[in-house]
């Protein structure tokens, strides 16, 4: 049974709004990653990120009585539409369960940078180290150190890829603890197991609030967990397609994210996934039915205008244009959806997306 999270506050349009223009980037980026991945073995994967998210249906909820609009999505790690969801579902879970945290600190574990054949085995050594650090808070050494201080070594933690030149990539680890002592432990342990790396490059930081007044999960510790749950792959350039592809397939079957100590961790069956992520990408219902009316409907993504369509009416979901900064971006491959179709096979998709 799904549990139904509070969502963070937005206007009940807002949320589809800004579907539209997750919708509208990760159309632009998995056509790159079609032009530029050929050969790759995720690309089907991309494929199916093309059609994410492309019909929404427009139906009466019988347990609530209310007009709901659900999708299917790709739950594919490049794709915005679904990362967007994918934070908003951590953060509901876990930010209530931080929140109890007397004192958090942000921590960040790195190691030096490493050539793409190596990528696949510093990932798995960097997950392997994690556990055989978390393991040692459970000895004696640990508990006299740290948890004598009445605090555990409780958190969550996440690994991400940053793209360096010279075909070097950088893959690091973010967590957020509780305890300037845990964050320090941590650290030193690291470095202990690494004496390799560069220990400025580590960093601890204190989770401020941005107002004292406020309770921290109005503060700056959303911002904070945000970026702990954010994609996992950070570009300087948005080109390098060829390298981030090699970073997903080495990130394949990897758990990214997880949490530790006596956070409860959000476990989901698929069909509970499916569930959830429309919920969080739910509109309110009134408003559905006041622009709608309470007939099913459908409307279908028409790439070259950027939203949803009726095609029965021609009635456009959002109706209205994309900022520019973001259109600016996503209509450099405009021409390769003039004509509103997308392939239906990835074999087709081959054809009709070539660099």
């Amino acid at each position: 049974m799904v549990q139904r999270y509070n969502k963070i506050s937005k206007t009940p349009k807002e949320t589809q709004k800004k579907q539209q223009w997750a919708k509208s980037y990760s159309l632009y980026t998995t056509i790159k990653f079609l032009q530029n991945c050929h050969s790759s073995k995720l690309y089907k994967s991309y494929f199916n990120s093309l059609r994410c998210a492309n019909v929404k249906l427009l139906t009466m909820d019988e347990k609530t009585e209310q007009m709901k609009i659900t999708t299917t999505y790709c739950k594919n790690r490049w794709c915005y539409v679904c990362n967007r969801i994918r934070t908003a579902i951590n953060i509901n879970h876990y930010l209530p369960q931080i929140n109890e945290f007397a004192n958090p600190f942000f921590v960040t574990l790195t190691l030096p940078t490493c050539p793409a054949e190596e990528l696949k085995d510093r990932i798995e050594h960097i997950l392997k180290a994690w556990r055989n650090i978390y393991k040692r808070s459970f000895n004696g050494k640990y508990i006299k150190e740290v948890a004598e201080k009445n605090i555990t070594l409780n958190g969550v933690r996440s690994i991400e890829c940053t793209l360096r030149p010279n075909n070097l990539y950088h893959i690091h680890m973010h967590l957020i603890v509780d305890g300037w002592h845990n964050a320090e432990w941590v650290v030193k342990q690291w470095l202990s197991l690494h004496p390799e790396a560069n220990k400025l490059a580590q960093d601890v930081r204190k989770i401020y609030v941005k107002d004292e007044a406020e309770p921290l999960n109005i503060g700056g510790l959303m911002e904070v967990f945000k970026y702990a749950v954010k994609m996992s792959v950070n570009a300087k350039k948005n080109e390098d397609y060829e390298r981030m592809d090699l970073v997903f397939q080495a990130f394949k079957g990897k758990r990214l994210f997880s949490a530790f100590g006596n956070i409860k961790a959000l476990r989901l069956d698929e069909k509970d996934e499916d569930e959830l992520m429309n919920i969080m990408a739910q509109e309110a219902g009134e408003e559905l039915e006041a622009r709608f009316g309470n007939e099913t409907r459908s409307f279908v993504w028409q790439p070259d205008v950027y939203d949803w369509v009726d095609k029965r009416t021609g009635e456009m979901l959002i109706g209205e244009p994309l900022p520019n900064k973001i259109h600016s971006i996503v209509s450099s491959v405009e021409d390769q959806v003039t004509d509103g179709k997308l392939p239906k096979t990835a074999e087709e998709a081959k054809e009709k997306f070539k660099k």
